[in-house]
């Protein structure tokens, strides 16, 4: 353990004293939380590197990682000594003046630290147990890391990028730094839940921060306007309160089985498009989890450069640290890179005239040029995926509203005063009353135009986010809306708060933004509310003992047939490859076309006979194994006699049996 978390808070200082030499002006708190998701980005990237340059994620590989960050380290406090040590009496003045931050930390730390803990593989009597959303998603993130720990990714190469574990033999287009960076903490000596926890609880409480951080210098400095910033973004939320006090009668039962953020009945039609900040977003979703704070520091950076002030140099040094650390984006999160680009162009289109201006052009293109040479060539990686799915939705033009059945039954065919009548409802279906006021807020409160500037900028994302599809699942899309929501609540905000100023005899405009708050939040309140109260168990200590004989008894390079539950120890714990995994996993992340022959393929195999040798021998699967999911959905489909037959079982516990298929079978013939 001490080995992984030399490894962690070394990258942090690294990543702290980078962003402070880099742009001091920010200041200490600023750089302090800013640490956390560059450390991360800068410990995962040498990490990745020095492990693909000994082909292997090995204890040597780790400690010259250590060492790297170290020598970056030391080289800047030398540097830098003279110039830290003259202004320590300012620093630590900064530090005290920063009290405002104070009760957010407290909060969302507390919280923070309860939910994960409570949610990830938390081990009570014969099980371990997850809670929320994070028991779908926590377990892909556990296939993809210990991938890399146990199976085919624990041997990287320049050559070829790392394999999907759930799809065997297909390329991991996927944000799989988090992960990987697990993963060497796993390797350095945390286990499954710690290596899951530690990073994270981190990195919520930078991006919490950040978030508040960036929204004080977007307010110029309106501390009351900042905390609602970000009140309002951690429980956004949209009418479905109503549909919990109106049509459920306020019943607690009813949040067992409903978040009202995004399901709000039994019927799906009825859904309303968002997720819940907390629950849906920043703790299952790990790739938004960590994009999003390197994104506000970007933000941060180009809001900056935009302001008349800022002096040249100055400007460069912004843009150039933005383009840098944007073109580390792509292995995060792919929607993470292309918002920033989104906001870029949002930020041409807004400042138009001033593009001629030859600082201007220097400016931009010392941005570009390095988020495009260091982007693009991963980002090449989810193009592939793309290019070779036509028939999925990807990179579409598709309205998002096209598709909305609620809508479509109101309005049916939709004609120009329909499509903007339902995209009307549509939204304030989703958020309330939140984007009018952002409108209201963005034409009466914000003064500079550079706060025009950005808002309009923000406003891009949200245009292309609702008429173009960028991933297959329809929900994807909310990642880059959240986006553009954490820019523009501040408009909110000001908006709201400005209610509060007026005379104290007039009570109805203070009144007024309780009640807009109280329908802003009331949403994201009881999905939060709920989140605490869900716990599910993850796995057992039958389906443990499978996994680590699976560990211990076959080769990494292994791939198994087996069922496509989302929950598969073959790969959660022992990180093996699976022939074909949960479904919406495999669809999701590219193989669209290819998940219905593999799956025809599969049940083939399982009805056994001589196509079944044929296709072992022609996909080269080293093991199936029938577990008690498998026969419990495909019973009817699993010639388990022939397998006893036709191959050895060389385990058969607690509902588990594996059988050597392939290699036994045409090394014997």
């Amino acid at each position: 353990m001490l080995l992984a978390l030399s490894l962690f808070f070394s990258g942090t200082l690294t990543g702290f004293l980078i962003n402070f030499s880099f742009l001091p002006e920010f200041g200490v708190i600023h750089s302090l939380f800013s640490s956390i998701p560059i450390g991360i980005v800068i410990t995962s990237w040498i990490a990745y590197i020095i492990s693909c340059y000994f082909e292997a994620i090995s204890m040597e590989a780790i400690y010259i990682t250590i060492f790297i960050l170290m020598i970056i380290s030391i080289t800047i406090i030398i540097r830098r000594f003279r110039e830290y040590f003259a202004r320590s009496i300012l620093y630590i003045s900064e530090i005290s003046d920063s009290n405002s931050v104070i009760p957010i930390l407290i909060v969302t730390s507390s919280a923070i630290v309860y939910l994960l803990n409570h949610h990830i593989l938390n081990e009570t009597g014969n099980f371990f147990h997850c809670g929320g959303a994070l028991w779908g998603d926590i377990a892909l993130h556990l296939d993809i890391m210990n991938s890399f720990v146990h199976g085919r990714n624990y041997h990287l190469s320049f050559s070829y990028p790392p394999e999907n574990p759930i799809f065997a033999g297909g390329k991991l287009a996927f944000g799989f730094l988090p992960d990987f960076h697990s993963a060497v903490l796993k390797i350095a000596g945390l286990t499954d839940r710690q290596a899951m926890i530690l990073p994270h609880i981190f990195v919520m409480i930078s991006f919490i921060s950040l978030l508040y951080l960036f929204q004080l210098k977007f307010l110029k400095g309106n501390k009351k306007a900042a905390i609602l910033s970000v009140v309002l973004y951690i429980f956004a939320g949209g009418i479905g309160f109503l549909y919990w006090i109106f049509e459920h009668h306020m019943s607690t039962m009813s949040l067992n089985g409903f978040d009202f953020i995004e399901r709000v009945n039994d019927n799906v039609d009825e859904n309303l498009y968002w997720l819940a900040t907390i629950p849906h977003v920043l703790l299952p979703q790990r790739q938004s989890m960590y994009s999003f704070p390197i994104i506000l520091i970007i933000t941060t950076c180009l809001y900056q450069s935009i302001q008349p002030k800022t002096k040249f140099l100055f400007r460069i040094r912004l843009q150039l640290f933005a383009g840098i650390i944007t073109g580390f984006l792509p292995l995060i999160q792919s929607q993470g890179y292309l918002s920033v680009f989104l906001l870029v162009v949002g930020l041409i289109i807004s400042r138009i005239k001033h593009m001629m201006d030859p600082e201007e052009i220097i400016s931009l293109a010392t941005f570009m040029i390095p988020s495009l040479l260091l982007g693009v060539p991963q980002y090449s990686i989810f193009y592939s995926k793309i290019a070779s799915n036509d028939s999925a939705m990807f990179y579409q033009f598709y309205p998002l509203i096209a598709d909305d059945k609620y809508i479509i039954s109101i309005f049916g065919s939709f004609n120009p005063v329909a499509y903007i009548l339902g995209f009307i409802l549509f939204w304030f279906r989703s958020l309330g009353f939140f984007i009018p006021l952002s409108i209201i807020g963005f034409i009466y409160c914000a003064k500079s135009n550079y706060q025009r500037q950005l808002s309009i900028a923000a406003w891009f994302i949200f245009i292309i986010a609702n008429l173009y599809r960028f991933q297959f699942w329809r929900y994807d899309n909310v990642k880059l809306f959240h986006v553009w929501f954490f820019i523009v609540v501040g408009n909110v905000s000001l908006l709201l708060v400005s209610f509060f100023k007026k005379p104290k005899k007039q009570l109805f405009p203070k009144i007024l933004a309780i009640l807009i708050i109280i329908s802003l939040t009331f949403s994201g309140v009881l999905a939060l509310r709920r989140e605490f109260t869900l716990y599910y168990p993850f796995y057992g200590n039958n389906e443990t003992d499978f996994g680590a004989w699976v560990n211990l008894n076959t080769t990494p390079d292994s791939t198994f047939l087996s069922s496509t539950n989302h929950i598969n120890v073959i790969s959660t714990i022992a990180g093996r490859s699976l022939f074909l995994g949960y479904d919406q996993w495999v669809t999701n992340q590219g193989f669209y076309n290819e998940f219905s022959h593999r799956l025809n393929v599969q049940n083939a195999i399982l009805r056994g006979g001589s196509e079944a040798f044929d296709l072992l021998k022609s996909y080269q699967i080293d093991f199936v194994v029938i577990d008690p999911y498998l026969l419990q959905l495909n019973s009817d489909k699993v010639n388990k006699p022939w397998f006893d037959e036709a191959f050895p079982s060389i385990y058969s516990e607690n509902g588990y049996t594996c059988y050597e298929t392939w290699r036994s079978y045409w090394y014997d013939q």
